[in-house]
């Protein structure tokens, strides 16, 4: 959202998630903001390249991510955590699935 002042961007109370599928040379990132899919793209094995991504193109917003636990544990976790990227790392056999997917 433009500032209507300053001609900038800000996203002050729009919440920005990022669901991410972790591998080891590569993250899957799928962005969703105010429940519009705003890009799916490949990044980096990185938190901070997440977090400079979600700051400069959405400023000021509340930043949630989510992650299946596997091979990886919890250093991406504590990371995103320490960036300010409200994080949770979900228990891959309680997501929901189709009955093709199994």
């Amino acid at each position: 959202m433009l500032n209507k002042f300053s001609n900038s961007l800000d996203f002050s109370g729009h919440n920005v998630y990022a669901g991410l599928d972790v591998h080891g040379a590569s993250w899957a990132v799928n962005i969703i903001v105010d429940d519009i899919e705003h890009r799916k793209f490949t990044q980096p094995p990185d938190p901070v390249v997440l977090h400079n991504y979600l700051s400069s193109h959405f400023p000021g917003a509340n930043y949630f991510s989510a992650y299946e636990c596997g091979f990886f544990g919890y250093h991406h976790h504590r990371k995103l955590l320490e960036l300010g990227i409200k994080n949770i790392v979900i228990n891959p056999a309680d997501l929901p699935v189709t009955n093709k997917e199994k």
